[in-house]
């Protein structure tokens, strides 16, 4: 009975807290969530393939492949999602490729991230149009980088 009084209790704390909070931060929380719909998830730039269909269109179509292991959590991958795969010259050298996203906690991006090696995120990898692995990294790419890797590495 003493632990089911001290969990009411604790929860009317918790509830008395977060109603005064509310009211004292009002513009605070305004300003925050205008700042989540500012920065939500620009529009998808990847296609619906998995990594074996982006190679087999790739083939049919002469294109090369560009894959972006990621999760939903990992800050890096999210920011170029936002800020690096939205740059108008990253957007316009993309248009020689077919490009993915896998993400790794589902069970298909587990499999995936095992058979490339993949470890730490984000990790972009590239394939030739005959799915030859021609770039592998780990980690942030800026527009800037992604652009030069892009342009470089095509062909």
């Amino acid at each position: 009975m003493k632990d089911n009084d001290f969990l009411i209790t604790y929860v009317k704390f918790i509830t008395k807290f977060v109603k005064e909070f509310i009211m004292k931060n009002k513009l605070i929380i305004i300003i925050g969530l205008a700042a989540a719909l500012l920065m939500a998830d620009p529009k998808e730039v990847f296609s619906k393939y998995d990594i074996d269909e982006a190679l087999s269109v790739g083939k049919m179509e002469g294109k090369a492949v560009l894959v972006k292991f990621h999760a939903d959590w990992c800050h890096f991958c999210l920011k170029m999602d936002r800020v690096t795969f939205t740059d108008k010259n990253v957007q316009k050298a993309l248009n020689d490729y077919i490009y993915v996203k896998v993400n790794v906690d589902t069970k298909d991006g587990m499999a995936y991230a095992r058979q490339y090696g993949v470890t730490a995120l984000p990790t972009i990898v590239m394939f030739d149009r005959n799915g030859k692995i021609l770039y592998q990294k780990t980690g942030f790419h800026s527009a800037k980088q992604m652009e030069k890797i892009l342009n470089k590495r095509h062909g």
